[in-house]
């Protein structure tokens, strides 16, 4: 392995140990600025980090064939509401975390913005 190679994969790790470092911070202060939505541990922060990767990995694509058309008029605005349907899906079943409809929205665009910081 040449030394470009190995630096390639040093940034993408580090990268993405910052990107679940984010998401886990911000999943931890939403905990404070949004009534209805609660964690039990501050781990469960990355559980759910961990769990919405897994559900994105699995539904992205599927939900993006169904709602394309949503997105496309939306202007990318619909893919929030993708998000929102996913976190509340990752969070359900995750025990001791509870989110109601507004934290399932505000979360995922808090985390947007966040991530869009990082990258």
């Amino acid at each position: 392995m040449n030394k470009h190679t190995f630096l390639s994969y040093l940034r993408t790790a580090i990268t993405l140990i910052l990107l679940i470092l984010t998401n886990a911070l911000v999943i931890i202060g939403m905990t404070y600025l949004c009534g209805d939505f609660t964690i039990g541990k501050w781990y469960d922060a990355f559980i759910i980090v961990i769990a919405m990767t897994i559900v994105n990995t699995i539904l992205w694509p599927i939900f993006q064939k169904f709602f394309m058309k949503f997105m496309v008029v939306t202007l990318g605005i619909g893919s929030l509401f993708i998000n929102a349907i996913i976190l509340y899906i990752a969070c359900y079943f995750i025990p001791n975390v509870n989110i109601g409809f507004y934290a399932s929205v505000e979360v995922p665009i808090v985390m947007s913005i966040a991530i869009t910081f990082i990258a």
